[in-house]
């Protein structure tokens, strides 16, 4: 999987501050099919069936943006031990705050690691796209799968390990040699 999120690869879905009205603005899209194989590259999956997601932009704190929602993706990955196909969905919550003077909010937050995040940076505009990628990649199983799919510890040509003594009973039947 790839940190870096391609720019080129997806549409921007800009949001303004000067966009959004009071109790909020709903926005929802699909990702299109050539956004969804930008997915996949990205996430190093086999594909991409469906990707999307909801979000209610509100303001926050006069001159910040809260984003709130979910996005949801149908993917399809390589077991990591057969390499078989392993379907998968993700759905994840999101809800993120925006604000152009970071420091100044940042120092009127009291820090409590239960308490939300504080809110991040940003120049008066979004790219929601930007922000359901981030969410979709962190709701991707990095190990996925298939039914009944499990890790042998032997290798190739190994014979099967015969149970072999504790450290201790050879340390014991050493002592009682003497």
């Amino acid at each position: 999987m790839n940190s870096e999120i391609p720019q080129g690869d997806f549409q921007p879905r800009p949001c303004r501050l000067a966009e959004i009205r009071g109790a909020g603005t709903p926005v929802s899209f699909q990702f299109t099919a050539a956004e969804r194989d930008a997915l996949a590259a990205h996430f190093g999956a086999l594909s991409v069936k469906r990707a999307s997601a909801e979000f209610l932009i509100s303001p926050f704190r006069k001159s910040g943006l809260k984003v709130t929602g979910r996005v949801k993706a149908d993917v399809t990955q390589a077991c990591v031990i057969t390499l078989e196909p392993v379907n998968g969905h993700i759905e994840e919550l999101v809800d993120r705050r925006f604000h152009p003077e970071k420091a100044q909010v940042l120092a009127e937050i009291a820090v409590d690691p239960d308490a939300e995040d504080p809110p991040e940076d940003f120049s008066g505009s979004l790219d929601l796209t930007q922000i359901a990628v981030e969410h979709l990649t962190l709701g991707l199983d990095p190990y996925p799968r298939a039914e009944g799919a499990e890790l042998s510890t032997q290798t190739a040509g190994e014979e099967p390990e015969i149970r072999k003594q504790s450290p201790f009973a050879v340390l014991k039947s050493l002592k009682g040699a003497d």
